[in-house]
């Protein structure tokens, strides 16, 4: 069971790191004394990749793989029945 949990810890964590890196946001820029309702060709889209978004997925991923090292590695406390 625990196996299970981290396998499905790691490939939630490696997946939201992946989504996370390959995002890329537009901007729509137009230029002084363009009018896009009169322009079409006017305006103009450029993708983006923001700076935080390498550096946030190296973390979801780490944290994915130090949350699954950590369900391996707990062990069930060892409680003693009353007799």
């Amino acid at each position: 069971m625990r196996l299970a949990a981290a396998i499905a810890v790691i490939a939630v964590a490696l997946a939201a790191a992946v989504y996370v890196h390959q995002r890329h946001t537009w901007q729509s820029i137009t230029p002084l004394g363009c009018s896009p309702y009169a322009d079409r060709n006017c305006s103009t889209s450029i993708a983006q990749h923001p700076s935080w978004e390498d550096p946030a997925a190296v973390l979801i991923a780490v944290g994915g793989i130090a949350v699954a090292a950590g369900i391996l590695t707990t062990r069930r406390p060892n409680f003693v029945k009353p007799s």
